[in-house]
């Protein structure tokens, strides 16, 4: 067990020589509680995975399949609101509803974790509300709103995985040290 200990040392320090850490990371998100449309679990796991891969900080990132290291997104709450307003002609006839801003509130946390269980990083909270309002007839409020509320999980998982490397790379070689004993 010690010579495992020894050899992942040593693919530790010749990977992060190049600033990323040795390891396979898969990022899980999912909600806590009552679901909301699948497709906002989508983006955000999305938004998330593609910042771990252009920060360069894992040996890879995957969404399925076994790892080194689990990141679990929760998301806790996410309230979507639209504010429409029907517009018609002064002269009657047939009017439209038009979109002209809309709210999105996403929280919950994340945590690291080894895959042997140890908790490395977390939970860490993010709680974001955005709200966006049309400019144009072309703009899609919902769209903004989303765009800005994703920014906020996806910063903290940044900052908190792959800025911080060092504190990641510390307790994962102690997680990897009492598991070798």
């Amino acid at each position: 067990m010690l010579l495992i200990a020894a050899a992942g040392s040593l693919r530790l320090a010749s990977a992060h020589e190049n600033g990323t850490l040795p390891w396979v990371l898969r990022a899980e998100v999912s909600y806590s509680g009552e679901p909301n449309r699948e497709a906002y679990r989508e983006e955000l796991q999305s938004r998330v995975v593609q910042a771990l891969i252009s920060g360069g900080c894992f040996q890879s990132v995957v969404t399925e399949g076994k790892a080194d290291l689990v990141l679990h997104v929760t998301i806790d709450r996410l309230d979507v609101t639209q504010e429409k307003e029907f517009r018609a002609p002064p002269t009657g006839g047939a009017g439209i509803v038009v979109v002209t801003g809309a709210s999105v509130t996403l929280g919950g946390s994340f945590r690291v974790i080894s895959a042997s269980g140890v908790e490395l990083i977390g939970p860490e909270k993010f709680f974001r509300t955005a709200h966006a309002a049309a400019v144009t007839p072309l703009d899609d409020p919902l769209a903004k709103a989303l765009e800005e509320a994703y920014q906020e999980p996806v910063r903290w998982i940044h900052k908190h995985v792959c800025r911080k490397q060092d504190k990641l790379k510390e307790r994962m070689l102690k997680a990897l040290e009492a598991g070798s004993r």
